[in-house]
């Protein structure tokens, strides 16, 4: 059944990476990776994935920093506009 939904995710799913990113990082889109991870091709080599450094692997790694930086950025933000930082000693 997995293997199932894999094939249904679509090429153009919603990507939180902008293009400019992806492409200055040479990694693959959100829809290709989520296939990737769930079914490997041919070209994806065992040594890789089981280094979790296939295509697929490394491109949802790389998400995920960057949402969590973009949530630490957000947050630094939010505490800066409220003025309440840790106290001053």
């Amino acid at each position: 059944m997995l293997a199932h939904l894999a094939e249904q995710v679509p090429p153009d799913t919603e990507d939180p990476l902008p293009e400019e990113i992806r492409q200055r990082l040479g990694v693959i889109g959100r829809g290709e990776a989520l296939r990737r991870v769930h079914l490997p091709g041919d070209d994806d080599a065992l040594e890789r994935l089981n280094a979790f450094r296939s295509p697929g692997q490394v491109r949802l790694i790389l998400e995920e920093l960057f949402l969590f930086q973009l949530g630490l950025a957000r947050r630094r933000r939010g505490v800066r506009a409220r003025g309440s930082g840790p106290p001053s000693r």
